[in-house]
């Protein structure tokens, strides 16, 4: 990619545009930015366990969804997770219903713990990293108060609030192909936007920052986005959270970030030393 990129850079463009439209369909996605409970692991872990049952019994006995029933699952999943239970008749009745065998029962759960992690110590390690995804209520005060204050935006809240990430397009460029951005080592900034404008929606965090002197409006609401620095475009994201109340808000900022973009463009062209006279916007 990299050679291609700086050699071909037209060619490259079309080609990773196609390429996006055919395998990253453009569909809204949301970010998980509150720390998992207790139950929620658990119901995640369970969900997940469930589904290799599945697939491994339909990938080493061959048998059919048909064949497969809720509780046969569940009662295989308990048993590679706790090595040594019995297997009561009703059990025994239902899987050799479908097709597995009662002598064959203890060498297929012995498959499900070694080859697809059914099993306490990969269980152990797939519910530490869930638990390390998202940020307790404390931690996104905080984050969201750090960010205000920086800014100095403490009062006089506007009803569209847009924290603006900043990216870049570039068709040839050698310093692009081998960092991808020189300040931030092709690091873009929208999923920091998005989550610092999903925090910064959450009540239970207003609530909090209102006690540290910092009233959020009940009506503002945050918006995330990201300008491409090449361009001046600016893209904005999670438009489906925004309420009904903004839409006619929302219409006027991306007409005026439309319209910035456009004269941002104009003044930066009229200044390369090519160009030997002022241009008009016709031109």
């Amino acid at each position: 990619p990299i050679f291609g990129k700086t050699l071909f850079p037209s060619l490259y463009r079309r080609l990773t545009r196609w390429l996006q439209r055919q395998f990253v369909p453009s569909l809204p996605t949301t970010l998980t930015v509150n720390k998992l409970s207790p139950t929620d692991t658990a119901e995640m872990l369970t969900v997940e366990h469930q589904r290799l049952v599945r697939v491994a019994l339909q990938e080493r006995l061959g048998l059919r969804s048909t064949h497969i029933t809720p509780s046969l699952i569940e009662g295989l999943r308990q048993r590679a997770l706790q090595s040594g239970e019995s297997h009561d008749a009703a059990f025994i009745a239902e899987a050799e219903v479908a097709g597995l065998k009662a002598d064959a029962l203890d060498a297929f759960i012995l498959v499900l713990q070694r080859e697809y992690d059914v099993n306490p110590r990969a269980s152990s390690r797939y519910r530490e990293r869930l638990t390390r995804t998202g940020f307790t209520l404390e931690e996104q005060t905080l984050t969201v108060e750090t960010a205000l204050r920086m800014m100095g935006l403490t009062k006089n809240f506007a009803r569209l609030i847009l924290f603006c990430a900043h990216g870049s397009t570039s068709d040839n460029n050698p310093y692009e192909s081998a960092l991808d951005c020189g300040a931030c080592g092709g690091n873009e900034g929208q999923p920091n936007a998005r989550v610092l404008a999903m925090m910064a929606n959450h009540d239970k965090v207003r609530a909090r920052l209102g006690k540290a002197g910092i009233e959020i409006p009940s009506d503002t609401h945050f918006l995330a986005g990201q300008m491409d620095t090449t361009t001046d475009a600016v893209r904005l994201f999670d438009l489906e959270d925004v309420p009904p109340t903004h839409r006619a808000d929302l219409a006027r900022l991306q007409d005026d970030l439309r319209e910035a973009a456009e004269l941002a463009s104009h003044e930066r062209c009229g200044r390369f030393p090519e160009v030997e006279q002022p241009l008009d916007e016709s031109q």
